[in-house]
């Protein structure tokens, strides 16, 4: 359950959120089963937070910070979240039908189960991420992204994009 102190924050805007989690860096965050369906979140600091089941249904997250965020069971369908960051964060059986992914960082994400049909991935970062169990991922999608450079893959995925788009397997040019 989410801390309601937190929440009572969160629905004060962005702007305070942000400065009170300045002021407060090591408190644990709490906003599961909340929701935040069309809300306007841009650069939400999110890091670290316990968001279990939490709606985010076209939600604006625009350069939103989820980085080590559990986002287990999290609904992002049709939500944005072009220049987000979600590195080390736990997206396992999210649903993100629909969602606009563009540039986002993924390095070390765990996508286990989670839903990406119709996900636009066009630019983001999955390095080191663990995409095996996706469902509704497709090789069109994957073609889009910036890397999958040490990416977990099912074997199926992993040939087609061998196949079709080796050098996403390959580090990024500006880690050369």
């Amino acid at each position: 359950m989410a801390i309601e102190e937190q929440v009572w924050i969160f629905e004060e805007g962005m702007e305070e959120w942000n400065q009170w989690r300045d002021k407060n860096p090591d408190t644990q965050i709490d906003l599961s089963w909340e929701d935040f369906s069309r809300w306007e979140l841009s650069e939400a600091n999110l890091s670290r937070a316990k968001l279990y089941r939490t709606n985010f249904f076209r939600a604006n997250l625009f350069q939103a910070n989820f980085s080590e965020a559990d986002l287990h069971k999290v609904n992002f369908r049709g939500a944005y979240l072009n220049n987000s960051n979600f590195q080390r964060s736990s997206l396992k059986k999210a649903y993100l039908k629909g969602a606009n992914l563009i540039n986002v960082d993924f390095r070390e994400a765990d996508f286990e189960q989670a839903d990406l049909m119709e996900t636009n991935l066009r630019g983001a970062d999955l390095r080191k991420a663990n995409l095996t169990d996706v469902r509704n991922l497709t090789i069109e999608q994957l073609a889009q992204v910036k890397s999958l450079h040490q990416a977990q893959l099912d074997a199926k995925m992993k040939a087609l994009v061998k196949a079709e788009y080796p050098h996403l397997l390959k580090p990024p040019k500006e880690d050369k």
